[in-house]
């Protein structure tokens, strides 16, 4: 009877913290739209803006044992605090926990404060896109998810965002800045910002959409991961004489291949449902960048993130850098949906249609990484008790 009733409290438990993370997610959602579409129609935003930069900072900073990074870098954080940490850290990344230290913050009040950073750069980039708020701040919401996991990643993103921001109105010194900014936070972003600098440099359609889809398309079909073995050696070189990377020359073969991810396949039904929205978008975004130049880095970026997507998918260290690419879907489906539904033009039914499908898509996505089962996944800090991280054991198979 005493099993039953602890196994009892302890489902119910379980089943308050799965409807709270369900219900605070939700909110969140619900009030990025709410503010979205406030901006989109007014001039004076900043008071509603700065709630919504409040609410996201909370409830996504107060998230507790959010993926395996959260947990790896509480350790960091700890082994800074006791002065026991011997390491080759990005410098800035350093120096802010140094100085959070410094004024006594706890580990939660970094988390906090990356959160607010992403949320502050993230709606400074779209607020330069305001009549499409509407659409582009619950995307962002949607895209910005997996910076609950890959925490340092993001904390360097927001601000090549604002980098971007600068160079895609050619302010170059600006543009450099915060690139150096966002790369000293991680050095991997470097990877990233010098092929966005490059595709800055073409000043057309990188591709016309049916040359793009179709290489997508020809990817998915025959592409094998085997072939990224040809690199192990490579990756052997670059990586053996680093103590921080040799884990990847080590296990060089395992993660060229995606073999030390659990879930690599991607099933059929979401084959489809990728490949409806990349053809809407590169279609339908190829006719917005027509009306609106400005947003020709962002399309030939995510251009550049579809046809790459097959190839760096299966595999985690590429998958993280192309993944960077695909963020800008954000920016771009927000104009193809202000486009097929906003505007007062007579659209083609297909198009319409095809736009409805993939909102669908969009709202199912986020809606389903809201109905997680595990526990572990759906915690905040004031269900943590006594805890200061999770074991890593956790995540190790995903």
């Amino acid at each position: 009877r005493v099993r039953t009733h602890f196994f009892f409290r302890a489902k119910c438990s379980r089943l308050k913290r799965q409807m709270q993370f369900f219900l605070l997610q939700n909110t969140l959602l619900v009030i990025f739209i709410i503010v979205g579409f406030w901006c989109s129609k007014r001039k004076n935003v900043y008071p509603i803006i700065v709630i919504a930069i409040l609410l996201y900072t909370i409830i996504e900073g107060l998230r507790f044992g959010r993926g395996i990074d959260y947990n790896l870098y509480y350790d960091v954080y700890d082994q800074i605090e006791n002065s026991s940490l011997e390491t080759n850290h990005e410098v800035l990344f350093i120096s802010l926990c140094k100085l959070l230290i410094f004024l006594g913050i706890p580990y939660q009040g970094f988390i906090l404060l990356c959160s607010f950073i992403l949320i502050t750069c993230g709606i400074s980039f779209l607020k330069k896109h305001s009549e499409v708020l509407l659409y582009s701040l619950p995307l962002f919401f949607l895209v910005s998810l997996l910076a609950e996991n890959l925490i340092r990643w993001f904390l360097g993103f927001s601000f090549v965002l604002l980098a971007l921001s600068a160079l895609s109105e050619g302010r170059n010194i600006k543009f450099v800045i915060w690139s150096v900014l966002g790369g000293c936070f991680h050095y991997g972003l470097f990877f990233v910002i010098i092929p966005f600098f490059i595709i800055s440099r073409i000043k057309r359609i990188l591709l016309p959409p049916w040359i793009a889809i179709g290489l997508y398309f020809i990817l998915v079909v025959v592409w094998s991961s085997d072939f990224m073995l040809n690199f192990s050696n490579l990756v052997n070189i670059l990586f053996s004489t680093s103590e921080r990377f040799s884990m990847y020359a080590m296990d060089a073969d395992s993660w060229l291949t995606g073999a030390n991810r659990e879930q690599t396949v991607i099933p059929f039904t979401t084959h489809i449902r990728l490949f409806c929205t990349y053809t809407y978008l590169l279609f339908v975004g190829k006719k917005v960048v027509i009306e609106k130049p400005q947003l020709l880095l962002f399309y030939n970026i995510l251009c550049v993130g579809i046809v790459l997507f097959p190839i760096m998918q299966p595999i985690e260290l590429f998958f993280r850098i192309n993944y960077l690419f695909m963020f800008f879907q954000m920016l771009i489906a927000a104009y193809c949906f202000y486009f097929t539904f906003s505007q007062k033009k007579r659209i083609n039914i297909g198009i319409r249609c095809l736009g409805f499908l993939v909102l669908f898509f969009y709202i199912n996505n986020i809606e389903g990484k809201f109905l997680i089962s595990d526990p572990y996944k759906t915690m905040y800090i004031w269900d943590a008790g006594n805890l200061k991280s999770l074991p890593i054991d956790l995540f190790m198979d995903e």
